[in-house]
């Protein structure tokens, strides 16, 4: 009997440990992949690495100072779950159009939307550029890929209806993970003055745009993907499987406007495409050739001019 005893403490104390190592692992991709400490204020002139970046790097910086002497007022909310999220706003006029502008994963708002404000402002509208949490001047060290972000929008949504009047226009406009956010946002109840969806680089899901960098990593996406959940369930207090723009899009209603690089080599031109294939909504698809991720604008100014002009008479 005693013998039996013992057996049972040995696989007690291996189970114990193989617990304590799952969860060391899952801290550890947790902090790699959720967590930023956010240092603020962020440089809006910080871009990426990379031959396709350093061609444009002039034009981008003027891109970036035209914005930046643009003249704002900052604003924030808070959060369902607490926290400070900040913006600026662009005014034009009370009864105008409000397009909310959603950046990307470590991104920087004045940076990703450089040309975004002046697009938007020049159709008329009054623009709400965001700092999504954990970045910049809002508060929160976890990003959850759009899983908290899509709530974040339709917290945003709330402020600018009480700001501007519960029928303003609204028009929703992400680039990468805010692309995401705010296809994932179609999925919860938007109120009816929300007129249209603009998705520039948006991934399919965060599970799907997780795996990949894994992979590219060398590192096994099936292994690996337990443990990067745990992280976030433990860490971050939000399940990655909660949401995904592709499930949202199959229920879009709103008109969309995918625009995807097909030189972008983070997420992949193919999420793109699958992304506007499940709406069944009026639906706009564009492609840049050669644009590397969230770079359609640069690379090709006068056709992403013309598709806005498409889409803005298409939810007029």
């Amino acid at each position: 009997m005693s013998g039996i005893k013992s057996i049972i403490k040995i696989i007690a104390v291996i189970a114990g440990l193989f617990a304590a190592l799952a969860v060391i692992i899952s801290y550890i991709t947790y902090r790699f992949t959720f967590y930023n400490p956010n240092k603020k204020p962020d440089d809006p002139h910080r871009i990426p690495d990379g031959p396709k970046y350093a061609c444009m790097e002039k034009e981008i910086h003027e891109l970036i100072d035209e914005t930046l002497a643009i003249p704002y007022e900052n604003v924030s909310i808070t959060s369902r779950d607490g926290l400070r999220l900040c913006g600026k706003l662009y005014r034009t006029s009370k009864e105008a159009r409000v397009t909310l502008l959603m950046h990307g994963w470590h991104g920087v708002a004045v940076r990703d939307f450089a040309g975004g404000v002046q697009v938007h402002l020049d159709h008329g509208d009054n623009v709400l550029l965001v700092d999504q949490r954990a970045h910049n001047m809002s508060q929160g060290h976890t990003i959850t890929f759009g899983v908290k972000e899509r709530y974040d929008c339709l917290d945003w949504i709330e402020y600018i209806r009480k700001e501007f009047g519960k029928d303003v226009p609204i028009l929703l406009h992400g680039v990468s993970m805010g692309a995401s956010t705010v296809m994932m946002a179609a999925g919860l109840d938007l109120p009816s003055n929300v007129k249209g969806i603009i998705a520039d680089s948006g991934y399919t899901s965060p599970k799907d745009i997780i795996c990949k960098v894994t992979a590219e990593k060398k590192i096994n996406p099936r292994i690996a993907w337990p443990f990067i959940r745990l992280g976030a369930l433990l860490f971050g207090r939000f399940d990655p499987n909660a949401a995904s723009a592709l499930d949202s899009m199959r229920k879009n209603h709103l008109p969309l406007l995918i625009i995807h690089g097909t030189g972008d080599d983070f997420v992949p031109f193919e999420m793109g495409v699958e992304n506007y294939n499940a709406s069944k909504s009026v639906k706009f698809f564009t492609r840049v050739e050669g644009a590397p991720h969230v770079m359609a604008y640069m690379y090709d100014t006068e056709q992403y001019f013309a598709l806005m002009d498409e889409f803005y008479n298409a939810i007029s």
